[in-house]
């Protein structure tokens, strides 16, 4: 459906790493074997797909989509002690402990709390209204934003959760246009949802301004938003594929031959980075779930597409942030 786009993205970050570390002799041909198996979003179909991976396959690390997905499936990665790399899903759920899950995004700590003080400092908001997704990622987002805004000295007069996937918000919207308090909505969703949620306000006459976080920047949102997308703002990890920086115009140049595609993400680089940093293991000799783990841990920060990568204790990921808007 409307997120397929991302799985596509994600296999193409991924194949090109290996592709680029095959070419580049990092690694022989053969020496890793890529297996692909669609979890649809669905934390009991991508549970049903991990399994798989690891007793068929015998696989030592899984790049896994989706917080729905990634938390499903760690105790099973922690206990069967195979490697879980996260390059997309944003809980703060995710990197709760020192185990064997690992993270190259920022999570929802990362980019809520910036998100609610570019509301309270830059907008000069006092009056905020969250719209989240009723999921891991929703959640964590929608508690972050509300603890930073409020400490801040804004105040939540707003807050709504909608299902995953949901497609009809005018019901929301005639909520949120009659509490007339409200300055900003920050919007907890996929980018999809958003864009379905800005062009139903429009027809309704229904003006908010609206924030929201990294799916956002996709073609596909203005595609289904329209016009009704312009000026929302979002954070965006500091990666900006319209840079002139070399290694952004090799990604593009490998982008556009192999998939005859314009189109470069921070999905693709992400996920670009996250098999770099199984390949660097890997390179070392560390073919277990254990060794490379334990090479990982040792890493303080690994130098990627996206940027500076830094580790803490548990895995997760700091990575700086943007904002952007559309015009």
């Amino acid at each position: 459906g409307d997120y397929a786009m991302y799985g596509k993205y994600d296999l193409q970050g991924i194949e090109l790493a290996l592709d680029d570390a095959i070419n580049e002799g990092t690694i022989p041909k053969g020496e890793i074997k890529l297996f692909v198996e669609d979890g649809q979003t669905d934390p009991a179909k991508g549970t049903a797909a991990f399994l798989k991976l690891v007793n068929a396959n015998k696989v030592s690390a899984v790049i896994a989509v989706t917080s729905g997905i990634v938390l499903a499936i760690k105790p099973i990665a922690n206990k069967k002690k195979v490697v879980l790399i996260n390059a997309s899903a944003i809980s703060t759920e995710i990197e709760d402990a020192d185990d064997y899950c690992f993270s190259v995004i920022p999570s929802a700590e990362v980019e809520g709390s910036f998100l609610a003080e570019f509301a309270f400092k830059k907008l000069d908001k006092r009056n905020a209204g969250i719209l989240y997704r009723n999921d891991q990622s929703g959640i964590s987002f929608k508690n972050i934003f509300a603890r930073c805004f409020t400490k801040l000295g804004g105040k939540i007069v707003y807050e709504e959760p909608h299902l995953p996937e949901e497609r009809d918000f005018r019901t929301y919207i005639t909520k949120i246009s009659a509490i007339k308090e409200m300055n900003v909505l920050f919007m907890a969703s996929y980018g999809p949802e958003v864009a379905l949620y800005l062009r139903q306000a429009k027809e309704l006459r229904v003006s908010k301004q609206v924030l929201t976080y990294t799916p956002f920047y996709s073609p596909k949102v203005l595609e289904i938003g329209g016009s009704a997308v312009n000026g929302v703002f979002f954070t965006v990890p500091n990666f900006d594929p319209n840079s002139s920086e070399p290694i952004i115009e090799e990604l593009k140049r490998k982008v556009l031959e192999k998939y005859n595609q314009s189109e470069v993400n921070y999905y693709i680089a992400s996920h670009y980075d996250a098999m770099s940093l199984l390949i660097d293991a890997i390179k070392h000799g560390n073919n277990s779930g254990e060794s490379i783990r334990q090479h990982i841990r040792k890493l303080p920060s690994f130098a990627g597409i996206t940027g500076h990568i830094e580790f803490n204790k548990n895995g997760a990921a700091y990575v700086p942030m943007k904002i952007f808007t559309v015009q």
